[in-house]
Order: C-alpha cells, then structure tokens, then sequence
C-alpha cells in the first residue's frame, strides 16, 4: 500500500505542478506549447517521477516497470504526433461558473490550438 500511496503523491504533485512545466515549456520553446505538448509532457513527468518509486517497492513484478513505460510513451507519442485535442483548456461546463469547472489549465496557461 505505500507504494500505490506514493504513486499517488506523484501524480497529484504533476498535477499542482502543471502550470509550472507549462511555463518552463514556454520559456525552452518560446511561444506558448501546443495542448498535445502540454498533455504529453505532464504524462511524462508522471512516468519520470515513478520510476524511482517503482524500481524501491515493485523491482521484482513487472506490471508497474509496464504502466510506467506505458504512460511514458504515451505521452511521448503525444508529443510527437501532435494530435488536435477535442476540449480546450479541459472540460467544458458552460453552465457552471469557471471556479467550478474541472479545468486543467487557467486563462494565462492556455495552449495553442494546431
């Protein structure tokens, strides 16, 4: 159980620290990411950030070594292809107000559409 608590953590931290990757892309790239650049890299810093938890707890079964290189070559073929994502920004709620909607970036970290 604590290594699936540590998993956890480590997605839940990518996930505070998302505005932070997508301003280090935009200050490396020097526009703004496009959203598959976005979403590709955040997957993998999630594979990045379990591999060190993976190879502590579950070194001897090969499922968790499989789902983390998974979700790294996920996100990397996000990045390479570069597919158009259907929602902007995430969700879209247009009932709701915006602080009740489940978004994944805000108005000043919104990628580019390709």
């Amino acid at each position: 159980w604590k290594g699936l608590g540590m998993a956890f953590c480590v997605i839940l931290a990518v996930a505070a620290a998302r505005f932070a990757i997508f301003d280090a892309l935009h200050i490396v790239l020097d526009r703004k990411p496009s959203e598959a650049l976005a979403a590709g890299s955040l997957l993998l810093a999630i594979a990045v950030g379990l591999l060190p938890m993976i190879n502590t707890y579950y070194a001897q079964y090969e499922g968790p070594r499989r789902a983390a290189v998974l979700i790294g070559s996920f996100g990397l073929l996000l990045i390479l292809l570069r597919p158009p994502l259907p929602i902007k920004g995430g969700a879209e709620c247009p009932k709701l107000p915006l602080a009740l909607c489940p978004r994944l970036w805000d108005a000043s970290h919104t990628p580019r559409r390709e």
